[in-house]
């Protein structure tokens, strides 16, 4: 359903495909310049999803719609090789409808992933916008990290091929087993823990709670100084502290301004 609204929006206006966008490089491009690469589409799966669009097309012709086979192809196929965390193996609707959005957001497209990324995307008033997270040398390639982190340099590459459909990204963390020495085992039984907290303390239920080095420390190593993941876990284990009996005026103050640092780097200033 969520691609079939899709078509019919792109068939209302005849401007939403050749309507121009300037991207962050200075391009101005649209919809219908972008180059379409199945090559990691299954054949199997794309027969199928032809066989499909048939079957639309004929449905369209009983409620007096003219759905046209090639460009339900064409924008099925935008939709299924987009980057923007689409799901391959998922049957969730909602990842479904949110894929498709990405796939529109053309300034995310050209974005590489890396384990260690320069920069990340913030949503301010509806619109996306880039925040550099380390400093950006002239010419460096942009990247932002496209899974979770939290699996070994094994993993990462195969949830990348599975869930995204990347191969061959240059990421030097996994080329030189930077993060050999992370018990990432561990960290997943801290972060489950730091989740039910989190948790405990939004249903009033959790009077005690100390924020924990230990899985701060476990943060940085893997995600690096900054990153809008550690913005998230610090601010949820800091909103705990801060309701929890453990929490003196001074601790707050120190943990605030520490946190406060990640805030404004990951999402500036007018962006808490």
């Amino acid at each position: 359903m969520a691609f079939l609204r899709l078509y019919l929006r792109i068939n209302s206006d005849n401007t939403f495909a050749t309507k121009r966008h300037v991207l962050f490089d200075g391009s101005h491009v649209c919809l219908n310049d972008i180059d379409i690469h199945v090559s990691h589409i299954p054949r199997k799966k794309l027969a199928m999803i032809e066989i499909f669009l048939q079957h639309l097309k004929s449905l369209g012709f009983i409620i007096g719609i003219d759905f046209k086979v090639t460009e339900l192809l064409q924008w099925f196929k935008l939709v299924f090789v987009s980057t923007f965390k689409l799901e391959r193996n998922t049957d969730n609707a909602i990842d479904f409808a949110q894929s498709i959005s990405g796939a529109l957001c053309l300034e995310v497209l050209p974005i590489s992933h890396s384990c260690s990324p320069n920069m990340a995307f913030v949503r301010k008033d509806g619109l996306m916008e880039i925040r550099a997270i380390k400093p950006i040398a002239m010419g460096e390639e942009l990247t932002m990290t496209w899974i979770e982190l939290f699996m070994d340099c094994e993993e990462r590459p195969e949830r990348l091929k599975a869930g995204l459909n990347m191969f061959g990204y240059n990421c030097n963390k996994c080329k030189l087993h930077l993060d050999k020495v992370i018990d990432f085992q561990e960290f997943e039984q801290l972060l489950d823990k730091e989740t039910k907290h989190w948790n405990s303390s939004k249903l009033g239920i959790l009077h005690a709670y100390e924020m924990d080095p230990k899985f701060i420390q476990y943060l940085e190593a893997i995600y690096g100084e900054f990153h809008p993941s550690v913005t998230y876990f610090l601010l949820e284990s800091f909103m705990c502290f801060a309701n929890s009996k453990e929490a003196s005026d001074s601790l707050l103050r120190l943990w605030f301004k520490r946190i406060e640092r990640h805030v404004l780097v990951t999402h500036g200033s007018d962006h808490p």
